[in-house]
Order: structure tokens, then C-alpha cells, then sequence
């Protein structure tokens, strides 16, 4: 109840995505070479984002408090990759992210590839706008 005024809390919105998704590297691996690609974006970002990213840990742990988790990253200079996924609620259905920062330029190249590729165009809405507390512009 707020302020004990005998109206209940509203419920907390659900998490646009499950809050426990689970797909191992491997069966991510063969998901990402049977699926098309849903959306392919680039994406600039500013200097301290593209520097913040240089962290990869504060990244991943960032975008798991988002549900979306990280199967693999890696980096050669001044390249960083990451591959994430997302899965839907009450559902089998996965977004499957290659995320890829230029830090030099910088820019963040997405694809990503759905079971469901209705509903991509919103997933990648809602990555970068995760992404964006990182530095996206």
C-alpha cells in the first residue's frame, strides 16, 4: 500500500525479458549459424562511452542487470566483441547479439538474430537503449 491510503502498490512491470535465461555456448553457436539475421545496425558512441567499454566486465555485469547475458567476449585492439542473448518470457525463443566496438572510431556495429523476428526490431530498440547508459548516441 502507498501511504497506507488502502489503494495496493501497483505490480512491478514485468521484465521485458526472462530473468533467467539460460542457452549454453555451444547451443547458442549453432542457433547463431541457423538463424538469419534479424537487424544489422551501427551505431556511434561517444568517446567515455566507447572508453567505458574498454571494461568489459562493467559491461557484461550491466547488460545482465538487464537480462541479457553474455556467452563470450574478446578483444584485439582496437576492436572489442561480445556476443549476448536475451530470451523471451515464458518462452524458448532467444535474441542472439554480435556486438562489435570500434574504440577508435567509435562505433558499436549490432546483428542480431531472433527466433521470433517479429519482435527483433523491438529487442535491438531495447539493447541499445541499455546500451546507451554506456555511451550510445
Amino acid at each position: 500500500m502507498i501511504l497506507g491510503n488502502g489503494v495496493p502498490d501497483a505490480p512491478a512491470p514485468p521484465p521485458p525479458l526472462d530473468s533467467r535465461p539460460v542457452l549454453d555456448p555451444r547451443d547458442f553457436q549453432n542457433k547463431w549459424s541457423q538463424l538469419a539475421l534479424s537487424v544489422s545496425q551501427e551505431c556511434s558512441l561517444t568517446p567515455q562511452g566507447a572508453a567505458s567499454l574498454m571494461n568489459p566486465q562493467s559491461l557484461i555485469r550491466h547488460m545482465q542487470s538487464n537480462y541479457i547475458q553474455c556467452v563470450a567476449s574478446g578483444s584485439q585492439p582496437p576492436n572489442c566483441k561480445f556476443f549476448f542473448y536475451g530470451q523471451k518470457p515464458g518462452a524458448a525463443d532467444f535474441y542472439l547479439v554480435e556486438c562489435t566496438v570500434n574504440t577508435a572510431s567509435p562505433k558499436a556495429k549490432l546483428k542480431i538474430k531472433a527466433d521470433d523476428g517479429a519482435t527483433a526490431e523491438a529487442f535491438c530498440t531495447l539493447f541499445q537503449s541499455v546500451l546507451s547508459e554506456f555511451g550510445l548516441s
